[in-house]
Parts: structure tokens; sequence; C-alpha cells
């Protein structure tokens, strides 16, 4: 859960803009990450090195989207709306690549993908 945008009382007095204060506890338990935390952290991940795609994640990737094919192949076309093609797999190695990152992680797992 994100934090509503501060005011301008509670920027000058620091709340929510250090790195180190990221979690605010609310009365039901629900953590908060406050914006300027999510802007630091987002940019940090950034400038990190991208995380390198491991062989048995490519394996693991490839058989998803040839089971994603063999699912679709099977299916009545007139009720498939999207079709699966190699652009798929490129999606699904890209998104693996992104929570690799979002994670610290230097390299992609199977748990990504």
């Amino acid at each position: 859960m994100i934090e509503p945008e501060l005011t301008a009382d509670q920027k000058q007095s620091g709340k929510g803009t250090e790195v180190y204060e990221k979690h605010i506890k609310t009365r039901s338990g629900i953590d908060i990450l406050s914006r300027d935390f999510l802007k630091k952290y987002v940019s940090f991940v950034k400038a990190q090195k991208p995380p390198e795609l491991r062989g048995d994640c490519v394996d693991f990737a490839a058989k998803l989207y040839a089971a994603l094919r063999g699912k679709a192949a099977k299916a009545d076309q007139n009720k498939v709306s999207v079709p699966i093609t190699v652009r798929t797999l490129e999606t699904i190695i890209r998104l693996a690549t992104a929570h690799a990152k979002m994670r610290l992680s230097r390299e992609v797992s199977s748990d990504d993908i």
C-alpha cells in the first residue's frame, strides 16, 4: 500500500523521506511505503547491473512457452482471444528479469518465471 501524497508540513518535517523509515504501521497493521522511498528504491534498482538468465531458467521458460502453445492449439480457436506467439516468450523473460531485478537478485530464478 502506498501512502497518499505528503503535505508541505510533512515534507518539511522529514516524515517518509528517509530510506530507512520505509515502514509506517497503521492501526490495521498494514505496512505503508512512502512515495519517496519507492522513488529511491526504483532509482537504486535501475542503477544496478541487470540479472543474468541461467540455463535452467531458459529451459523452464521454453517448457512453459511450449505448454502454453500446446494448450492454445488444443483450445477452440473461436474462444482464444490472444494468440501465443514468440513475443509471449520474450515477455515472460522480460517480466522474470524485471522481477529478479526488483528483488535485487543477481540471477533470474525459476520462481521469477
